[in-house]
């Protein structure tokens, strides 16, 4: 039975790369320098494509918004709004509505930092706040873990700040450390401070928190009369939002108060799309880019290769007269490329390791590479490496064995 160094040919392979010492630094560094980027990029479209695909918590495919500006420009009371919610809610097809101060999923809702004293300087932590009617919650389908909902009580007075708010399951742990600690808890901001009367489940609706985490948000049952860039939200009884629909909400908000111009409606399953769009755009940036690599390394190594072929033909037709069959001419060649192959790559695992620490040293919320990038990786260079060397190695080994006696 032929050893392992017999069928890789170890003491050839070994001796000829000796003799090609330039060949062999410049494939180990380029193999280095190529795995390193490669586990570190594939690492990035991996998180990229979990951050994209990770589940909001939101039914978004049956839920809309619709933006309507008055034509003077003014805002609209809440006594208004509510008279205009009821009449949406009386639609057939609608299964709730709500007014918010922005969509979910269009990723514009403002942070605000939030302390559990009065006049502290530093905040505990910062959540995205949220100002919503008292349907809101219903609308999303976010349900309350704990504590109650908002009711029209609760609802601020015009140019007044809210008493009471509910937070994210999340929001409240960070806060109190357990989601019953938190109710009746009050929390403080420059402008005033609010009892935490409700905590939800968690969700990922107004903003796109990174890598898998998920949001810290605080509604506020407020509505600013003065600001004409708020939205109605409507939920379908259907399990998606039919063109219908929208026409007829759209056709009933505009009866009600004719003096008001439609900005815009808004299927939230785009606004999710429109949200990623970038994010898919960076991925398939980097995939073009691994292509690319790909080749230009396959090309390498084949080129060079092909290069060592040509120059040992008179060697190879003498192995071939001495006995050599066809297959240890493609061992011999095969088995130097991974000799070659295996400094590069344990050398790029390394750098790979590096770089990792300083993408997480630019970018701390980035979590660390697992391992299986590392020996993923090496295992497609490796093989890329065998593939890249296939065609000239079986070149190589229909050599004829008359190329021996051959002289110029």
């Amino acid at each position: 039975m032929l050893s392992i160094g017999q069928t890789l040919q170890l003491g050839p392979s070994l001796r000829s790369l000796s003799r090609r010492k330039l060949t062999l630094f410049l494939i180990v560094i380029q193999l280095a320098i190529a795995a390193s980027i490669m586990s570190n990029v594939s690492y990035i479209i991996g998180a990229l494509r979990a951050h994209i695909s990770h589940p909001t918590d939101l039914d978004h495919e049956r839920l809309f918004s619709i933006m309507l500006r008055p034509a003077d420009g003014r805002g609209i009371s809440y006594q208004r709004v509510e008279t205009e919610l009821q009449r949406l809610r009386e639609l057939p097809g609608v299964a709730s509505a709500a007014a918010v101060r922005w969509a979910p999923l269009g990723f514009l809702a403002q942070a605000m930092p939030v302390a559990l004293q009065p006049g502290g300087d530093v905040a505990k932590t910062t959540l995205q706040s949220a100002q919503v009617s008292p349907d809101a919650l219903t609308t999303l389908q976010l349900e309350l873990i704990a504590g109650r909902d908002f009711t029209q009580g609760d609802m601020a007075e015009a140019g007044q700040q809210p008493n009471s708010a509910i937070t994210s399951k999340t929001a409240a742990e960070a806060l109190f450390g357990d989601i019953y600690q938190a109710i009746g808890q009050r929390l403080y901001t420059g402008d005033g401070s609010f009892e935490v009367i409700g905590v939800t489940r968690d969700w990922a609706g107004f903003t796109r928190p990174p890598f898998g985490r998920r949001e810290l948000t605080l509604f506020l049952p407020m509505y600013d009369e003065s600001s004409s860039e708020w939205r109605y939200l409507v939920r379908s009884r259907e399990q998606t939002v039919s063109p219908d629909l929208v026409d007829s909400t759209t056709q009933l908000l505009t009866d009600l108060y004719q003096n008001r111009v439609l900005i815009d409606v808004e299927l939230i399953s785009k606004l999710l799309a429109q949200g990623f769009a970038e994010d898919n755009v960076f991925c398939n940036l980097f995939i073009v880019f691994l292509v690319f690599l790909a080749f230009v390394i396959a090309l390498a190594i084949g080129g060079q290769t092909l290069f060592w072929v040509s120059q040992q033909q008179r060697n190879l037709g003498i192995r071939r007269a001495l006995g050599a069959t066809r297959a240890q001419i493609l061992s011999l060649v095969l088995s130097q490329n991974v000799l070659m192959a295996l400094p590069g790559l344990l050398f790029g695992l390394v750098l790979s390791l590096w770089f990792a620490g300083l993408i997480q040293a630019i970018a701390p919320q980035v979590p660390p590479m697992p391992p299986h990038y590392l020996t993923g990786t090496g295992i497609v260079l490796l093989a890329l490496v065998l593939a890249s060397a296939s065609v000239p190695a079986w070149r190589a080994s229909r050599v004829a064995p008359s190329v021996a006696t051959r002289r110029t």
